[in-house]
């Protein structure tokens, strides 16, 4: 059998027939996105048609590639303030610590070496933003899993550091295949948006892949 004949039906998102009206205007778009996105689709479709991949990684590529679309789509910011404000904040901090002598100097370094990183957004607030842009469709990823952002944030954490901490509850092995599934819709939801599809029509695609992974 050939790869096209191994294709599980289910797993086509939309056939033809389905664009066939606007099918050079979908083909159009892949190839401009394919080129600001590469490397998110790389990840995907490695991760994705990679069977023999333990689920592990499976997990921490699909969070790695909606931490990487977000910081490279034009469509969010990649910053909780403007960088040039948090400059100033930063050299105002560096004039208050400058005379303090309890402090060393490697400790000042580190001080503001910690600052200049605290600009970036966390895995969590990236997805809250993406899910925030897709209200009809986040019932469908997320289902009844309220502190859906928290949870892969959380498990991507410890599974990337191998240091669990005993408060935290991390996902058991059918938890993580669960959590996998819903971050690869909302994957498959910003990829269709970015082809230019209708939100109505993405809602029906996400839908019924939601209905046949059977989440709740």
């Amino acid at each position: 059998l050939s790869q096209v004949d191994e294709v599980d039906r289910n797993e086509i998102l939309f056939i033809l027939n389905e664009i066939r009206e606007n099918s050079d205007f979908v083909m159009n778009k892949w190839w401009i996105k394919h080129e600001v996105y590469k490397s998110v689709f790389d990840i995907y479709f490695g991760t994705i048609f990679n069977s023999r991949m333990y689920l592990e990684n499976t997990f921490l590529s699909l969070a790695q590639c909606v931490e990487s679309y977000h910081r490279k789509s034009p469509r969010f910011l990649d910053y909780r303030i403007h960088p040039e404000e948090y400059q100033e904040r930063i050299e105002i901090v560096k004039e208050a610590i400058k005379g303090q002598t309890q402090l060393t100097a490697s400790q000042k370094k580190s001080i503001i070496k910690t600052l200049k990183l605290g600009n970036g957004l966390s895995l969590e607030t990236r997805i809250q933003q993406l899910l925030i842009t897709y209200p009809t469709i986040t019932p469908y990823i997320v289902g009844k899993e309220e502190n859906f952002p928290n949870i892969i944030a959380l498990n991507r954490n410890n599974l990337t550091h191998l240091d669990p901490k005993p408060q935290n509850k991390y996902a058991t092995f059918w938890e993580l295949y669960d959590l996998s599934t819903r971050m690869r819709l909302l994957l498959i939801t910003v990829f269709l948006d970015e082809l230019g599809f209708d939100i109505k029509k993405i809602e029906k695609i996400v839908g019924r892949l939601s209905r046949r992974y059977r989440l709740k």
